[in-house]
């Protein structure tokens, strides 16, 4: 049998959450930024016959700024 034992864990992990504070904000400007991009490039390839559909192209930010979703919310979106 193989025993292992781990020094530091509660060390380690503290240290793993501060620097994971740290960075948060910039990943979340990285996520809205892409998610921006994402939304204007569908505005600009969407079909356009009255428009309702491109307007209704919206993005969403959630998970705590960490995910960025694109999707139309009119009735007739694929």
């Amino acid at each position: 049998m193989i025993k292992v034992r781990l020094l530091g864990a509660d060390t380690l992990s503290k240290a793993l959450k501060k620097k994971c504070q740290n960075i948060r904000p910039a990943m979340q400007r990285v996520v809205r930024k892409h998610g921006a991009a994402l939304q204007q490039k569908e505005m600009r390839t969407v079909p356009v016959d009255t428009g309702t559909l491109k307007r209704s192209i919206m993005l969403d930010i959630s998970y705590n700024g960490m995910t960025a979703t694109v999707e139309p919310t009119a009735s007739y979106a694929a």
